[in-house]
C-alpha cells in the first residue's frame, strides 16, 4: 500500500518544487527515471531520530509559517497540487515525474509477486472549509484555477494509466469532520489542524 499524502507528497517528490527530501528522482530527455545524487548531509535525519527539541521546533516553525501566510498571503509549493492548470512548468513536470514514479513502483512490487495499491490521504484544505477559503485568499489571482477535489481526480487518472487500484479517503475524512472548520478542535484529524495525521 502506497499512502500518498495530498498535503505534501507531490511537492516533496519533485526537486523543482521542494528541497526537503534526501533522495530525488528526475526525468531524463526520454522521460525515463534517473536518481539524482543523494545529499551529503545526514544531519536532519540524525536529529529526527535523536532530538525531541528538533522535532518540536520543526512543528513550531511550521505553525509560525502558517500564521504568517494567513496574515500576508502566499501559497506554498505543496498547495499547488490543488491547481487544475497543471500541465506546464514545474508543476507539470512534478505531475509527470509522479506518474512515472507510481508506475515504476507498481511494476517493481508486481515483479516481486506483490499487489500494488495507491491510497490517497486528503489535505486539511480538502476537509476544512476555513482552510480552503484561506488557501484561495492566499492564492490571489491564481485562485480561479484551484479546485478542492482535483488531486484525487488527477491521481485516479495516474492510477488507471498504471493499471493499479486506488482508494481515496477524502469522503471518509469529510464525514468524520462534519463541522468542516478548524474552530472545532475536537474534530481535528491533523496535527495542529494543518500537519500530519493525529491520533484521531
Amino acid at each position: 500500500v502506497c499512502a500518498f499524502a495530498v498535503i505534501n507528497d507531490l511537492a516533496d517528490s519533485s526537486p523543482r518544487l521542494s528541497s526537503g527530501a534526501a533522495v530525488y528522482f528526475d526525468l531524463d530527455e526520454r522521460g525515463e527515471l534517473v536518481q539524482l545524487p543523494v545529499r551529503e548531509s545526514e544531519t536532519p535525519g540524525w536529529l529526527h531520530r535523536h532530538s525531541r527539541f528538533y522535532l518540536w521546533q520543526k512543528l513550531a516553525l511550521r505553525e509560525l509559517r502558517h500564521d504568517l501566510r494567513q496574515r500576508f498571503g502566499g501559497v506554498t509549493a505543496g498547495k499547488w497540487i490543488l491547481a487544475r492548470d497543471d500541465s506546464a512548468g514545474d508543476l507539470g513536470h512534478a505531475w509527470r515525474l509522479l506518474e512515472r514514479l507510481i508506475a515504476t513502483f507498481a511494476a517493481e512490487v508486481e515483479a516481486d509477486g506483490g499487489r500494488f495499491l495507491l491510497l490517497t490521504i486528503p489535505a486539511p484544505e480538502q476537509i476544512y472549509d476555513d482552510r480552503w477559503r484561506q488557501v484561495l485568499a492566499n492564492a490571489g489571482e491564481a485562485a480561479a484555477s484551484f479546485e478542492r477535489d482535483h488531486p484525487q481526480r488527477r491521481l485516479a487518472e495516474i492510477a488507471a494509466a498504471a493499471g493499479v487500484p486506488m482508494i481515496s479517503l477524502l469522503e471518509a475524512f469529510r464525514s468524520h469532520a462534519p463541522s468542516a472548520t478548524l474552530e472545532a478542535k475536537d474534530e481535528w484529524l491533523f496535527l495542529s489542524g494543518i500537519g500530519h495525521l493525529n491520533e484521531e
